[in-house]
């Protein structure tokens, strides 16, 4: 297990980080530096701006990773073992609180995107059920449709 410590580091790097209550209850375990070095700072005040429970912390631990492989499996560790209280990953719901299953990505949310997205980016499969959706029954997908004059 990696050492955390209750300095929280101002230079950019490779951080996981742990957030805790009074009373010893983690409350959210977070990463910093995923993709590329980051700061801890940056983060926390992100999370202290735009979280609910901020509040309720008095606590913060960092771990200082060497590379950036490392962080997300030590951040997928602590999540396994502390059980967090505000982890969306653990409690099976993406970030806009629809339900999911852990791991994988949110399907009312793809779907979504995957409309939206202009077609030539989109995958055959996508493109045919996209059309599905859109023609209704024993009607020609919208494209395929005449338009209709307006004089």
């Amino acid at each position: 297990m990696s050492d955390y410590i209750e300095i929280i580091p101002t230079r950019r790097g490779h951080y996981v980080y742990r957030l805790w209550a009074a009373d010893g209850t983690c409350l959210y375990v977070g990463c910093v530096g995923e993709r590329r070095p980051g700061r801890v700072t940056e983060r926390l005040r992100a999370h202290r701006n735009q979280k609910p429970w901020w509040p309720e912390v008095t606590r913060i631990e960092v771990c200082t990773l060497a590379r950036t492989e490392d962080v997300a499996p030590e951040e997928t560790r602590q999540i396994t073992v502390l059980k967090p209280v505000h982890n969306k990953q653990l409690l099976g719901v993406c970030s806009q609180g629809h339900s999911k299953e852990p791991g994988r990505d949110c399907q009312t949310c793809k779907r979504r995107d995957e409309q939206r997205r202009p077609r030539h980016y989109l995958s055959g499969a996508a493109k045919r059920a996209l059309r599905r959706r859109r023609a209704g029954p024993g009607q020609a997908p919208m494209w395929f449709r005449p338009i209709a004059s307006t004089a």
